[in-house]
């Protein structure tokens, strides 16, 4: 596998319910679930003349090994590669949550990796990366020329290219996170989600 390649994702509801379900089994075995905290604060301000909306839950995904939910993804991404992709180890481009969820899932299994981050990156991220054992390279001014200089670089050395969004394995692992939700409070009515690149949402 390069640092180009892609692979299909599901093509429907069914198929990415399925594999999120398998991605929760294997990355459930590196990391605890993580809890759901009710906010009564919250609550009680939501409260009219006609009586409360109902509960509000927080998944505390900061309580993550890296403070994020995207060593999910990272994790599952990693364990579907091929003995031989492990072996040449990964490469990604981060800002600091996914490359570190990177570094953290690459240490606990033994795969080298390398992070590219854009040049105004504050330390304590970057430090947040290297403390995991991963190597970091500066390059661009922001997110996308980092993106591109960590494929070109992947491909160099011969390096699975681990995206934070646009991998169908990274989004199953993420996907991880519904799985739990689903099952530590099957009455939901809502899920709130925060959009970035969308790996979660998807």
């Amino acid at each position: 596998m390069t640092s180009t390649s892609r692979t299909a994702g599901p093509d429907s509801v069914e198929g990415w319910a399925s594999a999120a379900e398998r991605a929760a089994a294997l990355v459930s075995e590196h990391l605890p679930a993580t809890a759901l905290w009710r906010a009564r604060g919250v609550e009680a301000q939501w409260s009219t003349g006609e009586g409360p909306h109902g509960r509000l839950l927080l998944k505390l995904e900061n309580h993550q090994p890296t403070g994020s939910f995207k060593v999910r993804g990272a994790f599952h991404k990693l364990l579907n590669l091929s003995p031989e992709a492990r072996s040449q180890g990964v490469v990604a481009a981060s800002t600091g949550n996914h490359g570190a969820a990177v570094a953290f899932a690459a240490d606990a299994l033994g795969v080298k990796a390398h992070v590219v981050v854009p040049e105004p990156t504050p330390e304590d991220r970057v430090q947040a990366i290297t403390r995991f054992g991963a190597e970091v390279t500066r390059h661009g001014d922001e997110c996308g020329a980092s993106e591109a200089h960590a494929r070109v670089l992947g491909e160099s050395m011969g390096r699975t290219f681990v995206s934070p969004y646009n991998d169908p394995e990274v989004m199953a692992g993420q996907g991880s996170l519904g799985v739990e939700l689903a099952a530590q409070a099957p009455d939901l009515r809502r899920v709130y989600v925060a959009v970035g690149g969308g790996g979660l949402m998807g």
